[in-house]
């Protein structure tokens, strides 16, 4: 007879071949969906990596570049200290600052403080403009100097007009015998 129970062993037997292959499905679609999302992060990180070796390639040529530019900076920092019995170099490079800008000038050295420092001192005759061009000028000279004062004194009413300009500074020197 066909009993409840005959009923329910039938139904399994014709679900359980269905429950089998949805759960291989399952499986299968979570396996593939988690080695695709493995593949993913893979290709990110391998990107991700390929841009920061791009990027420090880049910054390698670039610090390549920079250092021919500087060169060797001991021996600048060394040329830029003249030796204290030979600052003729110094006072060249301020005649012609001032050949440059067209300003009349006069240039004058103090005695050396020691053997590491000799006071300058420069009087000029131009308007605000000059003074700047000149200073700026004097900014890239390749010594090791350094401007204390500058004080103007004019009779006109503006800033820009002609003025008697008085600077005031350092240079920094070596030894004569380094």
């Amino acid at each position: 007879m066909f009993t409840q129970k005959i009923f329910y062993w039938q139904i399994i037997k014709k679900i359980t071949p269905a429950i089998i292959v949805i759960s291989v499905a399952f499986l299968a679609i979570n396996y593939f969906k988690s080695a695709t999302n493995q593949i993913l992060i893979d290709i990110e990180q391998q990107q991700n990596l390929a841009f920061v070796l791009a990027n420090r390639s880049q910054t390698a040529i670039r610090l390549k570049e920079d250092f021919a530019k500087i060169g060797n900076p001991e021996e600048k920092i060394i040329n830029a200290r003249l030796p204290v019995d030979n600052i003729l170099e110094f006072s060249s490079s301020l005649d012609s600052l001032g050949i440059r800008y067209s300003l009349p000038q006069m240039v004058s050295f103090s005695p050396p403080v020691d053997e590491f420092q000799v006071d300058f001192g420069i009087n000029l005759t131009a308007n605000a403009f000059s003074l700047i061009n000149y200073l700026q000028s004097f900014e890239t000279l390749p010594y090791l100097a350094k401007i204390n004062t500058v004080s103007l004194s004019t009779t006109g009413r503006n800033w820009d007009e002609v003025s008697n300009i008085t600077i005031g500074g350092k240079l920094f020197t070596r030894p004569s015998v380094y």
